[in-house]
């Protein structure tokens, strides 16, 4: 049997492969979340695991990026 991690990658996968089949637009902060995480910076509440303010200031730091990235607004 697999881990609960290794369970969690996986269904990750499946996600972000279930996207781009279809074509969706599919924002990752994963790979943002990781490098705060490395750098000791708590993007989680322990208590329920919803993110916490730093959580939610990467994932919009990083849905902007994607915004601008593949050109998602009309220009102005």
């Amino acid at each position: 049997a697999n881990s609960p991690v290794e369970e969690a990658r996986q269904l990750h996968q499946n996600l972000l492969a279930h996207c781009a089949a279809r074509g969706y637009h599919c924002i990752d902060p994963s790979e943002v979340f990781r490098e705060a995480y490395k750098r000791g910076q708590a993007v989680y509440n322990r208590a329920d695991l919803h993110w916490n303010v730093h959580g939610n200031r990467l994932f919009a730091e990083t849905l902007i990026a994607y915004i601008e990235r593949h050109k998602l607004l009309p220009a102005p």
